[in-house]
């Protein structure tokens, strides 16, 4: 008799109904590993999280429900919550729900930027891995247990940023609304803060979108002396709010050498406003980035020559040239769009007027907290 036979159908049973509770106790804790439920000492780690604040009370206090919500050990993270509105007392409208288990920390700041609201937070921070995120987001339970995987996978990165999802709410509530607010969302993603370049995590290259409605950085990376965001981006300048500080932070730790990472697993939901999807505000919006272009060349040329070679006037001249040889070139079709035109000239119009008010300010313009 061989093997098989020897194997009757009452010792089959026994032997499944060992062997199949042990398997199930092992799937579950593997589950629940992954999940956050169970978070081993190899996994934990601390985290300062950032939120600069103005006029969005509701969606605050969502949030920082939410984050309270965590499947992590409220030990190990702090709440830093940077008020950029010194009329509204966001400190007392969270002590209801402020517990002792979670570290939250409300401070205001007069001067009005979220650039500057960060870099106060992140001068605040109690540890070296510090989470940005916007006050209209949403996360997940999972989502500081996601944050910990990923610096766990990638230690050397100087930044990781997680997956930026719209909310579903905004689409609409017919299909033809939603179809073309969608396709409005995949073609100008910079503009909805919108991120998402799969399911697999990557490192990222010089001029990819990542934003700081959710962005991680490693402090021990960064220049100990110096603020992170430059306040040329996410300030307010004779009146101006100029935008992409993340964008320009991005590009300039990757220009020093240092790594930047895209976590597929670091997903949160951004609840903006349905007037991002009107003409008027596309319009606006292309004019600041013409700008905001303008200025982080400036920028990051004077420190990193090389930055050179990325720059709209820089690839608009090569363009050219290839044009009077009779070479065709893509970028020249641009030119096409209304949109593009828009962005173009404001580049070389009000990128220099901003750039010259903001330097003009800086000599006079501190930034002012209050505790």
């Amino acid at each position: 008799m061989g093997l098989h036979g020897a194997v009757t159908p009452q010792v089959a049973r026994v032997v499944h109904n060992a062997i199949f509770p042990v398997c199930t106790c092992g799937y579950i804790i593997v589950r629940m590993s992954i999940d956050g439920r169970l978070l081993t000492q190899k996994h934990s780690m601390r985290f300062s999280v950032v939120i600069p604040t103005k006029n969005r009370v509701y969606q605050l206090t969502t949030l920082i429900r939410e984050l309270q919500a965590q499947r992590y050990s409220s030990s190990d993270f702090e709440i830093i919550v940077v008020n950029n509105d010194a009329k509204i007392d966001i400190a007392s409208i969270l002590d209801p729900i402020t517990n002792d288990a979670t570290t939250i920390r409300v401070v205001t700041m007069k001067t009005s930027g979220p650039s500057y609201a960060r870099n106060y937070g992140y001068s605040l921070a109690r540890y070296k891995h510090v989470i940005f995120l916007d006050d209209d987001v949403r996360v997940s339970p999972k989502f500081l247990s996601a944050y910990a995987l990923a610096w766990q996978q990638h230690p050397n990165a100087a930044i990781i940023g997680g997956r930026i999802i719209p909310d579903k709410n905004i689409y609409g509530n017919t299909p033809e609304v939603r179809e073309k607010r969608r396709l409005l969302i995949k073609k100008y993603n910079w503009i909805y803060a919108s991120v998402d370049y799969g399911n697999k995590s990557m490192r990222l290259a010089i001029n990819d979108l990542l934003c700081s409605a959710a962005l991680c950085v490693n402090k021990k990376t960064m220049p100990s002396n110096k603020p992170l965001f430059n306040t040329l981006f996410g300030a307010t300048h004779m009146g101006i709010l100029t935008f992409s500080e993340d964008f320009e932070l991005c590009n300039r730790i990757m220009l020093k050498g240092k790594e930047v990472w895209y976590a597929a697993n670091v997903i949160v939901v951004h609840q903006f406003g349905k007037n991002r999807f009107t003409p008027l505000y596309i319009i606006k919006r292309h004019i600041l980035a013409g700008a905001e272009n303008f200025l982080m060349n400036i920028s990051l040329t004077r420190t990193h020559p090389s930055f050179l070679s990325l720059t709209l006037a820089h690839r608009l001249w090569i363009s050219i040239k290839k044009l009077m040889r009779g070479v065709d070139d893509y970028y020249l079709h641009q030119f096409k769009d209304p949109l593009f035109i828009i962005f173009f000239v404001s580049y070389f119009t009000l990128g220099p007027i901003l750039y010259a008010l903001a330097h003009s300010a800086s000599s006079t313009k501190r930034p002012t907290f209050i505790e």
